[in-house]
Parts: C-alpha cells; sequence; structure tokens
C-alpha cells in the first residue's frame, strides 16, 4: 500500500481528538480497518503495534493504568512493544511501522 493511501484510511488520531499524544498514552488508529495500537513512552518515543489479540482476533483496549494492551474477551494482555504478559495469548503482537509524516502527526 503506498504513504497517501495509508494515511488517508488513517483516523481519530487520538481518542481525546486533539491530535497530539501526551506521554504514557495510547490510541487505536486505523489503516486498511485493522487496528493499529500507537502508544507514546515516557522518553517520547511511540511504540505502534497490530491491535488485535493473538489468542482468538479480538481488538485490544489500552489499560492506562499499567500501560498495557488487553484483551476485553479472555484478559490477555500485552506490553506496548507487543510482548505477551500474561495468556491466554502466547504469541506477541505484530510491530507495525508508522511512517515519518505520521509519527510527527501524533
Amino acid at each position: 500500500m503506498n504513504l497517501r493511501k495509508l494515511i488517508n484510511r488513517l483516523h481519530d488520531i487520538t481518542q481525546r481528538g486533539q491530535g497530539r499524544l501526551e506521554a504514557g498514552e495510547a490510541t487505536i488508529l486505523r489503516a486498511d480497518g485493522k487496528p493499529v495500537g500507537v502508544f507514546r513512552d515516557l522518553d517520547g518515543r511511540l511504540h505502534a503495534v497490530s491491535a488485535i489479540c493473538t489468542h482468538l482476533n479480538w481488538e485490544l483496549a489500552f489499560d492506562s493504568g499499567s500501560h498495557a494492551w488487553v484483551c476485553p474477551k479472555h484478559g490477555a494482555r500485552f506490553s506496548t512493544d507487543g510482548a505477551v504478559l500474561e495468556g491466554p495469548a502466547t504469541i506477541a503482537l505484530s510491530a507495525f511501522c508508522l511512517p515519518e509524516t505520521l509519527r510527527n502527526r501524533l
């Protein structure tokens, strides 16, 4: 997919709608209809992963208290980099490379 097409398909840049993620915040973007979880760490770095649980393909939510992606169906938990923190999932989330133009908008 070309960059322009990807940018045109992403929406809801932040849950607040202000267009900039602060340190410790996360949001879910859509790329070709698939959810991508984006988190800004305390050093300002962005981490982007697939926001679909690798256990049974449910869309994840972000737990701001523990800074983890959580599956609402069976409780699997993933780090902001996608590593499995707690099952039943056993496979990490796929990393997603955000183009520089999008990184600058977040």
